[in-house]
């Protein structure tokens, strides 16, 4: 158990907080309404917490110091949320669990739930919030989320132990922490939530690379997401303790923030606020100039998808560089520092061609047979990663000629095989929700889990890059989409169950007709009335199931 108690110490230092401020809104209290949504923050790894009371020693302001003043200043309410309030030290999706039912009942000062919050959490806690949002837990949605060093690919102090699960979890090599990363297509986009991540880099660290102490500045990147949502600070995992004072030669803590002119109150009030900071001291984007190699984390697969443990696994740099990656104890092959650039992995006799980007992690799958790599609406990828009952959609991949797909055990329809070999098709109508789409041949099989929302709205586009449509007489503008939904028999027509609602130009355009176009698998078509005919090169905007497509209207009127 030497690593649970390296965690303990590193992570939180020797001494307790005082008691909960009053600039903590307590849970069960009704909340004022602001011009922002109420800011939850969530504490990390607590080493001796036995039950939910020790929720009551709060483990606040040892790590965020008078972060909630600050909040609190800027016109937000405060929270915080101690892995604690889930008692007996259980893994991450239960406690995530457990947050969900208590954000859930947030209610502002007239009794309407709250919809929406915005998170701050450090460590672990960071991915508790990402289980919270990749297992789509009932609970307010997350508008904006800040994540601290969070050891999104694990951390090399802690260890796989069955007395707790945390740990386990957290591990280098973790199978839950490889499957929180590629739940949705092989990614994890956080259902489109506005994120940003700040890590430190005063550890040190020679075998992890750059870090805070705790967590590399690879494993801490939000690099798996989108580039350039990462921040890195000179700056220490925490406030106090043996990882400050002998890890980090003294450097402050990331998260310990004293007021609003300290450079993580500075980055976190603008991200909140919607500006970027630029007089922090922080570093932008995913790789500063002294943070120059990568992490991988890889699963290996058999031709049938079922897993298997890694025996031996390294990886070549085109630059002639090579190194022997780690194999964990659940059989993933891992390595934070990883030189970076164009590479290729080779897994127990298998050679898989990756790009790895400076300052970033990659979750890699290994397989033989059928493979496949992303499904995106037939128009092009979507962020975030959302698929819609008979839709029209691209699934590319390798190895996919003279397959069978299901969606959710139901039939897909192929449509054509393109030249690069990805197929087009037309999606089930199945009920929304998170869905696995499989791909059969004779040499294999692949499972992705995919999510299915009830519109996901995409324009079908010209060669010039307009909408595809055009203004008929009468002022009636034609346009042709995929995504619209579920669609039910009206008549000689497939009409949608949802309706949208479509601008021009910002103006109102009454819609007559939305449904499937006619002859055109997995496409819809939109009519709808002009109050006058715009000039050319303006936006359209359709609006349906709380989700909107743009595109620009380039189509001449017809005589």
């Amino acid at each position: 158990m030497k690593y649970a108690f390296a965690v303990a110490v590193v992570l939180y230092g020797l001494t307790l907080a005082p008691v909960m401020r009053a600039e903590l809104t307590p849970w069960g209290s009704y909340i004022p309404r602001r011009a922002q949504p109420p800011v939850i923050f969530i504490t990390g790894h607590d080493a001796i917490c036995p039950d939910a009371r020790s929720g009551e020693i709060p483990f606040f302001e040892l790590t965020f110091g008078k972060f909630d003043k600050v909040i609190n200043e800027s016109g937000r309410v405060a929270m915080v949320f101690e892995l604690c309030y889930a008692p007996s030290r259980p893994g991450l999706d239960i406690i995530a669990t457990r947050f969900g039912e208590m954000a859930a009942r947030l209610r502002y000062e007239d009794g309407e739930p709250v919809p929406e919050i915005d998170v701050v959490a450090h460590n672990i806690g960071g991915l508790m919030l990402r289980s919270y949002i990749a297992h789509a837990i009932s609970g307010p949605r997350i508008r904006k989320a800040v994540f601290i060093g969070v050891p999104h690919f694990g951390t090399n102090v802690a260890a796989f132990t069955d007395r707790d699960p945390q740990l386990r979890q957290i591990s280098l090599g973790s199978r839950w922490l490889f499957q929180l990363a590629t739940w949705n297509q092989g990614h994890d986009d956080l259902r489109g939530a506005d994120a940003i991540a700040l890590t430190g880099t005063a550890g040190i660290n020679i075998e992890y690379g750059p870090t805070d102490s705790v967590v590399a500045v690879t494993s801490a990147s939000l690099d798996f997401i989108s580039p350039g949502r990462t921040v890195t600070l000179p700056l220490c995992h925490t406030q106090g303790g043996i990882g400050q004072l002998f890890l980090c030669d003294g450097a402050a803590g990331i998260a310990s923030v004293r007021d609003a002119g300290h450079p993580t109150a500075r980055v976190v009030l603008a991200f909140l606020d919607g500006m970027a900071d630029d007089s922090s001291g922080a570093v932008p984007g995913p790789a500063p100039p002294h943070v120059q190699t990568a992490g991988v984390m890889v699963e290996r697969r058999t031709a049938w998808d079922q897993p298997v443990s890694i025996l031996s696994a390294s990886v070549a740099t085109t630059a002639g560089t090579w190194q022997k990656l780690a194999v964990s104890t659940e059989g993933l092959a891992f390595s934070t520092n990883t030189p970076a650039g164009a590479a290729t992995l080779y897994i127990d006799g298998q050679e898989v061609h990756v790009d790895l980007a400076p300052g970033g992690s990659r979750a890699v799958v290994v397989k033989p047979g059928p493979f496949v790599s992303a499904v995106h609406p037939y128009p092009g990828a979507s962020w975030p990663l959302a698929l819609a009952p008979g839709m029209l959609v691209r699934i590319e991949g390798r190895d996919l000629g003279d397959s069978t797909l299901t969606l959710s055990d139901q039939p897909v329809r192929v449509i054509s095989t393109a030249t690069d070999g990805s197929l087009v098709a037309v999606l089930p109508d199945i009920e929304p929700g998170d869905s696995n789409l499989t791909v059969r041949t004779a040499s294999g099989q692949h499972k992705v889990g995919v999510t299915v929302r009830s519109a996901a709205p995409a324009f079908l586009r010209t060669k010039n890059g307009s909408v595809a449509g055009a203004i008929q007489a009468g002022n009636v503008l034609t346009v042709y989409l995929t995504g619209l939904g579920a669609a039910r028999p009206s008549g000689a027509f497939m009409v949608h169950v949802d309706q949208p609602s479509v601008t021009v130009g910002g103006q109102p355009c009454e819609v007559m007709y939305s449904g499937r176009a006619a002859a055109m698998p997995g496409v819809d078509q939109i009519n709808c009335r002009l109050s006058a005919i715009p000039a050319d090169n303006v936006d359209v905007a359709v609006h349906i199931a709380r989700r909107q497509a743009h595109g620009s209207l380039q189509v001449r009127p017809t005589d």
